[in-house]
């Protein structure tokens, strides 16, 4: 598939668009609410340029025939940890429904969820907010996070004072510090993000067809 014939696929007309997500709802691969279709009904109407929500472009990646974002990170995730010995995974802002953990866990590894919307509290279950200064009973070989916006710091900073390797999928807004400070770009962010901890390195994985997406780790 050429770009061109990629951004046909990408960039349908509204009343197709329209069509396409009805067939969406219908199947519904990703479990999204009915407030989360109207969300992208809404965000339909009134689309910002260069900026889109997780909801639509699962949506936009579904009609185009692409793997959702959960599917390509597991994916690029599981390859970078051949040969690594990594068990238990934490997975901060896993959303209403772990997906990535999921697949994840179908591929032997044993996952730990933590986000204030999950749908459900128990062991490996987590219903709340992270933050660098929680103890968890166990001990993770890996924190991993796709798009955790504000947690990303609380990712790096955990981390850094237990000694665990992390993987994080940034998003390409700014968000403020811990402290509230406050950043013009992501540029920037990922700046103040870089200085947290030593020996951080930055990386464009090839999870997504049309842009890229920065991830910051240490491994």
């Amino acid at each position: 598939m050429t770009f061109n014939d990629f951004k046909n696929l990408f960039y349908q007309p509204k009343e197709e668009e329209l069509r396409l997500l009805n067939l969406y709802r219908l199947e519904n691969p990703n479990n999204l609410l009915e407030e989360e279709f109207e969300k992208i009904e809404k965000e339909m109407e009134n689309k910002k340029e260069n900026t889109i929500s997780d909801q639509y472009l699962d949506f936009k990646l579904w009609y185009a025939g692409f793997p959702s974002r959960e599917e390509s990170f597991a994916e690029y995730l599981i390859n970078k940890l051949k040969g690594r010995k990594c068990t238990k995974i934490l997975n901060v802002g896993c959303g209403r429904k772990p997906v990535l953990s999921e697949i994840l866990e179908n591929e032997g590894y044993e996952v730990y969820n933590i986000d204030p919307k999950l749908e459900i509290n128990g062991r490996r279950f987590f219903k709340m907010k992270f933050n660098y200064n929680l103890n968890f009973a166990e001990h993770f070989d890996l924190v991993i996070g796709q798009e955790p916006c504000e947690a990303t710091e609380h990712i790096i900073r955990y981390c850094d004072r237990k000694k665990i390797p992390f993987y994080i999928v940034l998003c390409g807004v700014p968000h403020d510090s811990i402290d509230g400070e406050k950043f013009e770009s992501a540029e920037k962010w990922y700046e103040y993000l870089e200085h947290l901890s030593e020996n951080i390195e930055f990386e464009y994985p090839d999870l997504l067809p049309i842009w890229e997406q920065r991830a910051i780790f240490k491994m």
